[in-house]
């Protein structure tokens, strides 16, 4: 909000858009607030009143909403989770896989160097195993044995059955405005 007071809302909540019988079929609560076919109403109000995602939000926060639909919003998108699976690598050591479990929780992988033309084999850890073995237990291990095997709760990709990441994706996609996609493996 204090973006778009700055510097202006994203162009398109400044446009002005017809109301269509489809939207008010799409939105009927449009109707109800008495726009009809032929009326025009601003890109910021269909935005902050009636998009799905922003009337969540305004469960939890009506003042924001509504200033939103009165000054408008810098962006127009808010969400999107795309696997990261390989990404996650290059940022943060593995730190977030969006909504997929870590592939797994140590493995090698091929890399190429910079200034190299050969492949060299790492190791990779998962952010998990890389925070237990700072904060519990510096030699914990998937394949350890004993004390040093990691919790049934340490979860990777192979150990999610297809029902399980249905129902994250579910969860989390509520909030979500734009795009989700997950893998199942």
């Amino acid at each position: 909000l204090d973006l778009a007071k700055e510097k202006g809302p994203a162009p398109i909540l400044l446009q002005e858009f017809e109301v269509t019988g489809e939207m008010l079929r799409l939105r009927p609560e449009m109707a109800s607030d008495g726009y009809k076919v032929g009326d025009k109403v601003p890109g910021r109000v269909l935005h902050a009143r009636y998009s799905r995602y922003m009337q969540r939000i305004a469960l939890r926060e009506p003042k924001l909403v509504e200033d939103l639909a009165e000054i408008g919003a810098r962006f127009t998108h808010h969400t999107s989770i795309a696997p990261t699976g390989t990404i996650a690598l290059s940022l943060g050591n593995n730190a977030s896989n969006g909504v997929e479990p870590s592939f797994a929780h140590l493995y090698s992988r091929n890399v190429i160097r910079e200034g190299r033309k050969t492949k060299e084999k790492v190791d990779v850890c998962s952010f998990e195993l890389l925070a237990y073995r700072s904060l519990v237990n510096p030699n914990a291990s998937p394949d350890a044995t004993g004390d040093d095997r990691l919790p049934d709760y340490f979860v990777s990709a192979d150990s999610v059955k297809p029902k399980e990441h249905v129902d994250v994706q579910a969860a989390v996609q509520f909030w979500i405005d734009s795009a989700i996609s997950k893998t199942v493996n």
